[in-house]
């Protein structure tokens, strides 16, 4: 059995400099989940963030340079970690740790809101296209899926109803049961799936491709063809391959690769054209 979990990103007011709500996460194989917690807890640890209830991790905390609502805590910054690069660090780090599991795949869905009508919500345009994705990810694994999500509240109840019948091109047999909705803090499955749906929504929105070459390697594909198989554009649309990284690399960039490379207790040096010494080996790709 895999399992699926996911979170959304973006906002859903409709804005045209952020038209895209992103719902992103990854499917695992469910005697892999453990392997993929250890590897996010030592990760994470490296930074000297403690992934312990109820700290969690959350991609809006990255850009989010204050700890002044007491019912929203910024656990990043309550450990300590103040300079937002850091955190952007820690974010790849985390990424790139819990992607190593050998059976994870990304899959997302992006609704570009300007371009839908009705009385659906954003979310629920994105949900079908996505099970669609699940269930074939299913069947490319000869099992079934349970999907996890972080909780909705509000629109749990339409989501669920989503998953019955099936979509215009397929039923949905592969799944096990509906949605289960889960709090972020109570699952680092869906704190992964929360950054994840903000590494795409951030490359959608806002053109910074960094997060998404992180996990690039491991979204779903087809002979290679990772958008629509792995990533879908709704209504219509294509997610391009981002752009490699370029050289020199510029200041910040150094400077997230500097504080990821001390998390793990390696020194660097930076050649003449700007490159480091050591960079990270790309993930595996998925099949």
């Amino acid at each position: 059995m895999r399992i699926y979990y996911f979170d959304d990103s973006g906002d859903r007011g409709k804005d045209p400099n952020a038209p895209y709500l992103v719902m992103g996460g990854f499917g695992i194989d469910a005697d892999q989940v453990h392997v993929l917690q250890a590897n996010v807890r030592r990760a994470a640890n490296g930074f000297g963030f403690r992934m312990q209830h109820p700290h969690e991790l959350k991609f809006n905390h990255v850009g989010r340079n204050s700890d002044n609502k007491s019912n929203k805590p910024h656990w990043m910054i309550r450990e300590g970690i103040t300079v937002r690069e850091k955190r952007r660090a820690l974010v790849y780090a985390c990424l790139r740790e819990a992607l190593r599991t050998p059976t994870a795949r990304v899959l997302a869905v992006a609704v570009h809101q300007p371009s839908i009508f009705g009385n659906r919500k954003p979310i629920e345009h994105g949900l079908h296209p996505l099970l669609e994705r699940i269930n074939m990810d299913c069947a490319a694994y000869n099992t079934s899926g349970l999907i996890v999500m972080d909780e909705e509240q509000a629109d749990d109840k339409a989501l669920r109803a989503a998953t019955r019948g099936g979509s215009a091109f397929m039923q949905f047999g592969r799944l096990i049961d509906t949605i289960s909705f889960m709090p972020s803090d109570e699952s680092i499955g869906v704190q992964i799936a929360d950054l994840i749906a903000g590494a795409i929504g951030r490359y959608l929105n806002h053109q910074d491709p960094g997060y998404l070459r992180v996990i690039w390697p491991r979204v779903r594909h087809v002979h290679g063809q990772r958008d629509r198989y792995g990533i879908k554009l709704y209504p219509k649309g294509q997610c391009l391959t981002p752009p490699v990284q370029p050289v020199p690399w510029p200041n910040g960039d150094r400077l997230v690769h500097e504080y990821e490379m001390q998390s793990t207790g390696r020194h660097i040096n930076w050649h003449w054209d700007g490159s480091p010494d050591w960079i990270f080996t790309e993930l595996p790709e998925n099949g």
